[in-house]
């Protein structure tokens, strides 16, 4: 556990005093601080959401080094690099006219879609909208 003193009210991290507590995972000899849904979940989510809008959701993990070359020109260092996640999931879909309903659907599990010039990306929904008051 990291104690970190910030501003009172500092809108980003649960606070405890002024002070934030962020939880670590260790990882070897490091202690990370995560800020995403690890990639168990990303892939996850994105077998939910293929299954509730019918179209195919082929994410960098179903793909072969070879395959990510094909499909996106990326050089094969490149594809191997793309292959490596730990807080995201690259995608290709095989309807993309489905990318709003795909989205929206993402939406409903605490994830969302970033649109890329070569493939989709599934994270977390970091963003939280504060309620509007009336």
């Amino acid at each position: 556990m990291i104690f970190l003193k910030f501003p009172p009210n500092h809108h980003s991290v649960p606070q405890f005093k002024n002070y934030f507590v962020l939880y670590t995972v260790q990882r070897g000899h490091y202690h990370v601080i995560e800020f995403g849904d690890p990639y168990s979940r990303l892939r996850e989510g994105l077998r939910t959401v293929e299954d509730k809008v019918g179209v195919r959701l082929t994410g960098f993990g179903d793909m072969s080094v070879e395959d990510i070359v094909a499909k996106t020109g990326l050089s094969p260092i490149q594809a191997s690099h793309a292959k490596q996640r730990e807080y995201d999931e690259p995608f290709l879909i095989s309807d993309p006219s489905k990318v709003f309903e795909i989205s929206h659907e993402a939406g409903q599990v605490g994830l969302r879609v970033l649109v890329g010039s070569r493939s989709f990306t599934l994270l977390e929904n970091l963003i939280k909208v504060p309620p509007v008051a009336n």
